[in-house]
């Protein structure tokens, strides 16, 4: 059901929000548009009767905001019946089709949806990815507390991340602090891994080519990245298999 809705009838919960709080600044170029030519696209909100609030924001954070930055009074929204597990899908599948997300945050998406201990098959096919895109996420599990949130904040990245979660849980930290100093003193996170022996040589072409006909016959795709460190001797087999 389509209706224009008074702003201030609708939560927009920011926590909901798989991308977190919106700066002002990601919407002002947003508000522009929707100045000109109007709001093209509505946003989507369930039935919420709490307080003052009538309906709750699921999807359409940046163009709510926008909305709310031009003082508009109403805006076009699209009302969807729905529990908060289906509220909570819609807004990742939303976010997942426009600018990228931190990993992080799609995986917090993917636990609130489905559990602690999601089905990589269920996820996979539900969002419409590949199951190692899923397998990914949910290795960052794997970090010890402290280090999923620096990593979350963007302390590390992804090659930090592969490398950090193939360490024993008592190696992780000490592994850490050096990545972080190295990336201070602009040095590489690959001098870090040949300095603690988490990295051998290049792969020579006949090994290249048994992984190629190893990663055809388990139908994997790892990222192109990926497959360039493992080239490179930078990542373990396991890593790229996805094990």
């Amino acid at each position: 059901m389509m209706r224009k809705l008074p702003l201030d009838s609708i939560l927009c919960d920011e926590k909901f929000n798989c991308r977190g709080k919106i700066p002002d600044s990601d919407v002002k170029s947003l508000a522009v548009l929707i100045k000109q030519a109007g709001l093209i696209n509505p946003v989507t909100v369930m039935p919420y009767k709490k307080g003052k609030y009538k309906y709750k924001l699921i999807a359409g954070f940046r163009r709510f905001r926008a909305c709310q930055l031009l003082k508009h009074k109403t805006i076009k929204a699209e009302i969807v019946d729905c529990d908060e597990k289906a509220a909570h899908h819609i807004n990742l599948v939303e976010n997942l089709g426009r600018q990228a997300l931190h990993p992080g945050q799609e995986l917090q998406a993917i636990l609130d949806i489905y559990g602690p201990e999601p089905d990589i098959n269920m996820v996979a096919k539900d969002l419409g990815v590949g199951r190692e895109w899923v397998r990914r996420r949910l290795k960052i599990l794997k970090l010890k507390p402290k280090l999923k949130n620096q990593f979350f904040s963007g302390a590390f990245n992804a090659f930090d991340l592969s490398v950090l979660i193939g360490c024993p849980l008592d190696q992780q930290e000490s592994l850490a602090r050096q990545l972080l100093a190295a990336k201070q003193a602009n040095g590489s996170s690959s001098k870090v891994m040949r300095k603690n022996g988490k990295l051998s040589r290049p792969r020579a072409k006949l090994v290249i080519r048994e992984m190629i006909t190893k990663l055809m016959d388990k139908d994997l795709e790892p990222p192109g990245w990926k497959c360039l460190a493992w080239a490179a001797g930078d990542l373990a087999d396991e890593d790229l298999l996805g094990k």
